[in-house]
């Protein structure tokens, strides 16, 4: 029988995937024509590896006050030091996808959470993380959150 987890992990797999047709064409481009916030409440944490030959990315699923579920694209697993939890209220700023009738996914640039602020994109949508992880080793203040 199959588990929540493993249907949104596959929904999450397919809707990034080249050409499927769902979301966002390749996974690795942020739409930011298709920019929009959002407001919920975190219902699951997922870890998986969304791109081939790379470490975890951090998703969730996020449920909004109207009871909508999106799944939010956060970040590599490694970039920051987040420990999402259900049940913590998340406000993001991403690229927004979904065909009508189909779940919705977001690719994360902002998420307010707590009293924090983690920017994961620039302002073009291109990914903070861009280095791997020794450029991650540069930056002061590190991963990502704004004092």
């Amino acid at each position: 029988m199959m588990t929540i987890r493993t249907v949104l992990a596959a929904i999450a797999f397919f809707s990034f995937a080249p050409g499927a047709g769902f979301g966002q064409q390749t996974g690795l481009f942020y739409n930011i024509d298709a920019e929009a916030a959002i407001e919920g409440t975190v219902r699951e944490v997922i870890r998986t590896p969304l791109y081939q030959d790379r470490q975890p990315f951090i998703q969730v699923v996020l449920e909004d006050d109207a009871q909508e579920r999106t799944l939010v694209e956060v970040c590599p697993a490694w970039y920051a030091d987040i420990d999402f939890r259900v049940g913590d209220r998340l406000s993001v700023v991403g690229s927004l996808s979904g065909a009508e009738g189909a779940p919705k996914s977001m690719i994360a640039r902002i998420v307010e959470f707590e009293d924090r602020t983690l920017v994961l994109r620039d302002k073009r949508g291109f990914p903070n993380w861009r280095g791997g992880t020794r450029a991650k080793q540069g930056r002061r203040r590190g991963r990502g959150f704004v004092p």
